[in-house]
């Protein structure tokens, strides 16, 4: 097995014996069909139809989707796996910026002067039942063991691997490689647990509602989770209003998310729906309203 395995690897780094090309924006793959139409039956039924020029010249063209997701999604059907560390290309005067696959490095915290000395941290404390202020967090707790300082998480992975993973799942789609779907999904999935509370969620969300279908729901049904997990902090994030408000059906499933809120943990300082002196209160109200 680990001899075809290596026999496709060189195949994909070679492109010997190709029998078809993929054309994307400036760039030519040289492919297999044996590879290709064999994963996508979207690809196989336009290649298999000599009437069309591209067949009989076997060529496929994909000039309507982006070239990273095209070279992500041909690596994949040699490889089953494509990476999803992106970075954003600078952005050149008078045109978008582009996403390119690459092993890209986090970019190194900004040196700290060694003339200012470091503010000690407040303890952090976490709301009670009646909204008061009730025991020591975690946090605090961790900050005791660690002299103060606030241990630093590196992220798995980049916020733009969250829109690029978004982009595979709908080229997945959109060319019938059911198998990449699924990997782009659980990618997607993993990243909008890291980077929920960043633009690219939104970005990301907006891509999803805007090219798939309202029953495909694999990618969908994690996106409503993280937003109605999150969504004390993200309604002061103006980008995701601004999609709430322009994709209705969006926020109704956040809504409907959230009616069933007993089972999700919601992030953000959050206070009881009623206490003891508002039930008395509206009990009041009423009996006022009646005459009673």
């Amino acid at each position: 097995m680990s001899d075809a395995l290596d026999a496709i690897r060189a195949l994909y780094d070679t492109g010997k014996y190709s029998d078809m090309k993929i054309r994307c924006e400036d760039k030519v793959f040289d492919v297999h069909r044996a590879v290709i139409c064999m994963r996508s039956p979207v690809i196989a039924a336009a290649m298999d139809d000599d009437r069309w020029e591209e067949a009989a010249k076997g060529e496929y063209h994909m000039s309507d989707d982006e070239l990273p997701v095209v070279e992500a999604m041909i690596h994949y059907l040699y490889l089953r796996t494509y990476d999803d560390q992106v970075t954003l290309a600078p952005k050149a005067s008078g045109s978008n910026s582009q996403l390119r696959v690459g092993k890209a490095k986090l970019p190194p915290s900004p040196p700290t002067p060694e003339s200012k000395p470091k503010p000690k941290p407040e303890p952090e404390f976490e709301l009670d039942t009646w909204g008061g202020r009730g025991n020591l967090t975690w946090n605090n707790r961790v900050l005791a063991h660690t002299g103060g300082r606030v241990p630093e998480v590196t992220p798995v992975s980049l916020p733009s691997s969250l829109l690029f993973n978004a982009k595979v799942y709908i080229i997945a789609d959109k060319y019938m490689i059911p198998a990449l779907k699924s990997l782009a999904c659980e990618k997607c999935s993993k990243s909008l647990e890291e980077h929920w509370n960043t633009s690219e969620f939104s970005a990301a969300a907006e891509l999803l509602w805007e090219n798939t279908p309202s029953s495909d729901m694999l990618l969908r049904d994690s996106v409503v989770t993280a937003a109605a997990s999150h969504i004390n902090v993200l309604l002061n994030r103006g980008e995701f209003v601004e999609f709430m408000s322009t994709h209705g059906d969006f926020a109704v499933e956040v809504l409907k998310r959230m009616k069933g809120r007993n089972n999700l943990v919601v992030t953000g300082n959050s206070y009881p729906d009623t206490t003891p002196w508002d039930s008395k209160f509206k009990k009041k109200a009423r009996r006022s309203a009646y005459g009673l």
